[in-house]
């Protein structure tokens, strides 16, 4: 079995691979690598989670997929704010980027 925190650095190992290879341009491996990413993070409420939806966003937004940049961000936000005490101040700004519809 694998500690939570060796899974937690292997997810976040793939991030900054996925990071570099789009940098690099190559749009294909690396939303293979994200996918892979996101597949493996089991708990879909974690904050882990919530942070591979907004880097998936930030990918769809880079390719101009705002429908699906959209969706990530709004989960993503969504996720963030179910850690967050009620009536915590400056929630509603937490995680979102303008999209205009």
């Amino acid at each position: 079995m694998v500690s939570p925190s060796s899974f937690r650095v292997c997810i976040l190992n793939k991030t900054y691979l996925y990071r570099y290879l789009h940098e690099l341009g190559d749009y294909e491996v690396s939303g293979h690598v994200l996918e892979t990413a996101l597949t493996a993070c089991e708990n879909r409420n974690s904050l882990l989670y919530a942070d591979l939806r907004n880097t998936a966003g930030s990918r769809f937004y880079d390719l101009n997929r705002l429908g699906d940049c959209r969706k990530a961000w709004d989960e993503a936000l969504a996720i963030r704010k179910s850690f967050l005490p009620p009536n915590s101040p400056g929630g509603e700004y937490m995680c979102k980027r303008p999209i205009h519809r």
